[in-house]
């Protein structure tokens, strides 16, 4: 009785993995290539199993179908078993967010269980910064993160019978491509998984190109449906939570299927990256409150830039969304270099205001392109800045370019005198597409966050011919933070409407002027 009662509640899931060995858990089991269907105890007989077939798998599934749990169970299976003695085992996903709730699993089970705990020394066995686990039967787990270069030097190197890609809808296509030598594909047994939520991506995008495109892969494809903790009240949360059943997001994470085609804008390939500093700047409104010497004082301690460089500033306006403020410079060669970012959290607009004019103060910029905002959220701000007594002698109204996406831009006149307009979100897009095709935008190395934040801006059409632009979050879903996408767009859109666009547009009488009078 004393024993049974040390029985914990991983014990026993513990006993139903080891005793049925799983391969992605109840809901996938591999058969395209397997010529018979055992049942499998606890004994050595898995070596057998595992060496009558090489596999590549697909599996392409919603999110909360069990894929984190199955994924867990599976390499504890393999490092438990030892199946490998000579070899190890390779988990690699895109980014440290994505790695964590398997690895965490790992960690819990590996130190929580009282039978696994005699597979782990006491004194280590887990390295949390190499993210690599070593049991004492000699088995060996090495986590890799594929990182944001997209170079795949991260996993050059590597040689395993057992190569698992977890999240593989966002993973560099540059390091899938490296990731392929590393298979040891002539030992009996070996196998490569590539498992992910569907984003609707398809070109370069390793999940629907081992889904959808290569025919080595067997095709496993789970909806959250098949999850039987998924009912009516789940799947009403998940209506609501994604605007329907028709919906992306829906298609995506519900169903994990690809839905309808959605395109990436920017590809870092096309980038040129090169090292050189950015700074960052994070003001918080919930600690420094109303007191506007805070605020000076962090920004009195930003990095300046020469006094003869020109400057042109970027700013998408938020409070419940953070404001995003980009300070970027012009070289010698006429190439945009990024300064620094300045992100403001929670930070009320009058504040807002006395920040913008003391980044004006320190960088004195030619051109402040600020987006409007959908709900109107930044015209206030615009108007305090240029028609506002306190401004007047910064004559930010020859400076200041509102930008409205929801509006559109004239681009001339048509041989029947018809202005011709486009939409300014889309020229917007295509503008900062042009300034980096061309290089004429210049990436640093030392700010990888702002390249894949624009990595992740998609767009899919509507049956009416009209463009949806979003942007993913790292683990797909709702619209991610944009929010220094939008502010350079409005950086290289101002000054492209102030220097190149101008210089084709019929110049135009001023009628009328109006003023302050004091």
């Amino acid at each position: 009785m004393a024993l049974v009662e040390k029985i914990t509640q991983l014990d026993l899931a513990l006993y139903e993995i080891l005793k049925n060995p799983v391969l992605f858990s109840e809901f996938v089991q591999n058969i395209d290539k397997m010529d018979y269907e055992e049942s499998f105890e606890l004994t050595y007989y898995q070596r057998e199993f595992i060496a009558d077939f090489n596999n590549a798998e697909s599996l392409c599934c919603g999110r909360s179908v069990g894929k984190t749990v199955s994924l867990t169970n599976y390499i504890l299976w393999l490092l438990v078993f030892n199946v490998f003695p000579e070899d190890y085992i390779v988990y690699t996903v895109p980014s440290k967010v994505h790695l964590e709730p398997v690895f965490t699993n790992l960690i819990r089970m590996l130190r929580g269980n009282s039978f696994l705990r005699n597979f782990l020394d006491g004194r280590g066995g887990i390295n949390s910064s190499e993210f690599k686990i070593t049991l004492l039967n000699g088995s060996v787990l090495h986590c890799r993160i594929a990182g944001q270069t997209g170079t795949g030097a991260n996993v050059i190197g590597l040689h395993s019978p057992v190569v698992i890609l977890d999240e593989a809808g966002y993973y560099p296509w540059g390091t899938w491509k490296e990731l392929q030598p590393i298979l040891n594909s002539w030992t009996p047994g070996s196998r490569m998984i590539v498992s992910g939520v569907p984003t609707g991506l398809r070109e370069n995008n390793v999940l629907f190109h081992a889904d959808q495109e290569n025919s080595s892969y067997t095709k496993h494809r789970i909806s959250a449906y098949e999850n039987p903790r998924f009912g009516a009240d789940e799947e009403q949360k998940a209506l609501e939570d994604y605007g329907g059943k028709e919906t992306d997001d829906f298609i995506h994470l519900v169903l994990g299927q690809h839905g309808k085609p959605i395109f990436a804008l920017f590809d870092r390939g096309q980038f040129e990256i090169k090292s050189y500093p950015v700074h960052k700047l994070q003001l918080n409104g919930l600690e420094y409150k109303e007191n506007i010497a805070e605020y000076i004082t962090r920004i009195a301690v930003f990095p300046n830039l020469d006094k003869n460089a020109k400057v042109i500033f970027g700013v998408d306006l938020g409070y419940t969304e953070p404001t995003a403020i980009i300070i970027l410079y012009f070289d010698s060669y006429g190439r945009i270099f990024e300064h620094g970012r300045v992100q403001l959290n929670k930070v009320s607009y009058p504040i807002q205001e006395r920040i913008i004019d003391k980044l004006d103060d320190k960088f004195h910029p030619a051109l402040i392109g600020i987006d409007k905002g959908s709900g109107g959220s930044g015209i206030h701000v615009i108007q305090s800045l240029t028609e506002g007594l306190d401004y007047l002698h910064k004559e930010y109204k020859k400076r200041v370019v509102p930008i409205d996406f929801s509006s559109s831009i004239v681009l001339g006149i048509d041989s029947n005198g018809e202005e011709i307009k486009s939409k300014t979100k889309p020229f917007s897009v295509s503008v900062l597409q042009d300034y980096t095709n061309n290089h004429k935008l210049i990436f640093s190395s030392t700010d990888m966050e702002l390249i894949s934040e624009l990595e992740r801006m998609t767009y899919s059409k509507t049956p009416t011919g009209d463009i949806i632009y979003k942007t993913l979050t790292p683990k797909g879903g709702k619209a991610g933070e944009d929010h220094f996408t939008q502010a350079l767009l409005c950086a290289s859109l101002a000054n492209y409407l102030n220097t190149e666009y101008m210089m084709f547009q019929p110049s135009r009488e001023k009628l009328l002027g109006c003023g302050w009078i004091a």
